[in-house]
């Protein structure tokens, strides 16, 4: 395919999907009144503690494969990196469980860490893997933060903590920022979704295992159905509009559109 071609195919699903975006939201309100009258606990519970990893696991991953080539302090920083990430994940899935669960996070975090860490020995250290890895850690990095700004920037109300008349409802391009540590008017865009999206690095495991080669449409299939059921499960949960999904996979598929044209393609080139 060449880069022209390329270019026309990127800007006419841009088109599409903004297309899409503008119809949907105009079923904001009635698509979470369905969903969350339909409310199932596992799959809102996944959506929440599992469908949000993809962020914190791959990063935890990359700085675990780029430790391996480094000396001295950026070594340090790389194991840091790597515990950090793995606290986060660990944080996460032992939030299922336990509401305070600092103690449970720290020993899973460990055996995360572990994980990582023989997972990242098996993958062939050269110059693709370390630029992959570290394209892994911007996505993951630039999206979540990029994310967390426009929520503070927007203030838009939660759809659970709407009132019975639903007089706090707000349209996703009305501004009420800024919103500093309110979590309930930190609905647009959805960071849970963005972070999910961090999962379409899987497309670049070919080039460093081998074993994955000739799986790209099966790797870029589950990442796709991972974005939408984590998606869909915080609709059902109250936590966000359809808006406010699709525009944190926009956030997410952008970052890893310019990480992957510019980051990727062009050490490929040199």
């Amino acid at each position: 395919m060449t880069a022209k071609l390329k270019n026309y195919l990127l800007t006419g699903a841009f088109l599409l999907y903004l297309f899409l975006f503008l119809e949907l939201s105009t079923f904001d309100l009635s698509f979470s009144q369905y969903l969350t009258s339909i409310r199932y606990e596992p799959f809102v519970l996944w959506g929440k503690h599992i469908g949000v990893l993809p962020a914190s696991v791959i990063s935890g991953f990359a700085f675990c494969v780029i430790e391996r080539s480094c000396e001295g302090k950026y070594r340090y920083l790389c194991m840091c990196g790597g515990y950090i990430a793995s606290v986060i994940a660990a944080f996460h899935i032992c939030s299922i469980w336990w509401s305070r669960p600092y103690l449970q996070c720290a020993a899973l975090a460990a055996v995360l860490l572990f994980l990582m860490r023989k997972a990242a020995e098996k993958v062939p250290l050269n110059g693709e893997t370390i630029r992959i890895c570290q394209a892994g850690i911007l996505l993951a990095a630039c999206s979540v933060s990029l994310t967390t700004v426009l929520k503070v920037i927007w203030g838009r109300p939660r759809f659970w903590s709407l009132s019975m008349d639903m007089q706090e409802f707000a349209q996703w391009y009305e501004i009420s920022g800024p919103v500093w540590f309110a979590d309930m008017n930190k609905s647009f865009p959805s960071g849970h979704t963005t972070a999910a999206t961090v999962i379409l690095w899987i497309r670049y495991l070919p080039r460093i295992d081998r074993r994955l080669q000739g799986k790209e449409i099966l790797l870029t299939i589950f990442a796709i159905l991972w974005i939408v059921s984590t998606a869909l499960s915080r609709i059902m949960a109250g936590m966000h509009y359809i808006s406010d999904t699709m525009a944190g996979f926009a956030v997410g598929f952008t970052v890893y559109l310019v990480i992957d044209r510019w980051f990727i393609d062009q050490s490929s080139e040199t």
